[in-house]
């Protein structure tokens, strides 16, 4: 939304006059840019950043294996590469599918679209990086057990094996450094924060946070005790997710550098957008 105001006045001058007979006018305007609150990425639920083309299994949005793989609520974009191995359906409800290049469109329904070169910008993803010197932010070195609500910065990696458990509510988890690791025999059961009340230093939305410095791998897989629910934010990364038996596992958005889906169970990413991560509602001097 764009405010404009216009201003007209008139001057009353005294010495001006013995120059200029007529009237002194300024007219001046500003225009103020209102931004609503968007969610990252436009809306879309699976984001490879990575812009290159394909090269084997490598780059921007890949899906493989003998499962099928359903996205509901929002769509799948890469900048780059959009591919299928032909042994799997992808299905998209209530979104589009759009990859810079891509292979095998008709493994997609809706047939996968090329993008024409359009690109997701910078601003459409910028999150703003957790505060761990907050008094009320956790420092730690690992993750296991029940998590209290808050900002959890881990040093380490996150890696979870068979039997292992971790359920946190209301918590963000900040990985600067580390890598991704949960095995599908690991119960896992972590969500977001809710916007309000402010959860700060945790971010409203954001469940796993990869900054985009962290090139470590995140590989997920899931099993039907175990759900993911909020946006896995890992701009730099490659970021695999392994089909579960759960249909709510993923109840999240995915933004990666690239992005791997597969597996021998069938994976579902479900994506509702008052459960992630939302850019603020912002003003700014336009003009």
């Amino acid at each position: 939304i764009d405010i404009t105001v216009q201003i007209s006045s008139t001057t009353h001058t005294s010495f001006m006059q013995l120059f200029f007979g007529g009237q002194l006018r300024n007219n001046v305007e500003a225009v103020t840019r209102v931004r609503p609150r968007t969610p990252l990425v436009f809306g879309n639920a699976v984001v490879a950043l990575n812009s290159a083309g394909c090269s084997g299994q490598q780059n921007g949005a890949g899906f493989h294996g003998n499962a099928n793989v359903l996205v509901n609520g929002g769509g799948i974009f890469s900048n780059g590469c959009l591919q299928s191995d032909g042994n799997t359906d992808i299905t998209v409800e209530n979104g589009g599918v759009v990859g810079q290049y891509v292979q095998n469109p008709t493994d997609f329904t809706p047939t996968a679209q090329t993008s024409g070169g359009m690109q997701l910008p910078p601003n459409s993803y910028n999150v703003p990086t957790p505060n761990c010197s907050d008094p009320n932010a956790h420092n730690v070195s690992s993750l296991s057990g029940t998590l209290a609500p808050g900002l959890y910065c881990l040093s380490g990696d996150l890696r979870l094996n068979a039997n292992d458990t971790l359920i946190g509510h209301d918590v963000t988890i900040y990985i600067p450094n580390g890598e991704v690791r949960i095995n599908g025999g690991a119960t896992v059961q972590l969500d977001a924060p809710e916007p309000s009340p402010d959860p700060a230093p945790a971010i409203p939305g954001i469940v796993i946070y990869l900054p985009s410095s962290n090139h470590h791998a995140v590989e997920i897989t899931g099993n039907s005790g175990s759900y993911f629910e909020g946006t896995i934010f890992a701009p730099g990364a490659d970021v695999n997710m392994l089909g579960n038996d759960g249909t709510n596992a993923f109840r999240a958005q995915v933004i990666g550098w690239n992005v791997e889906v597969g597996g021998t169970a069938d994976t579902y990413v479900v994506f509702d957008e008052n459960k992630q991560y939302s850019k603020p509602a912002s003003l700014e001097l336009y003009k």
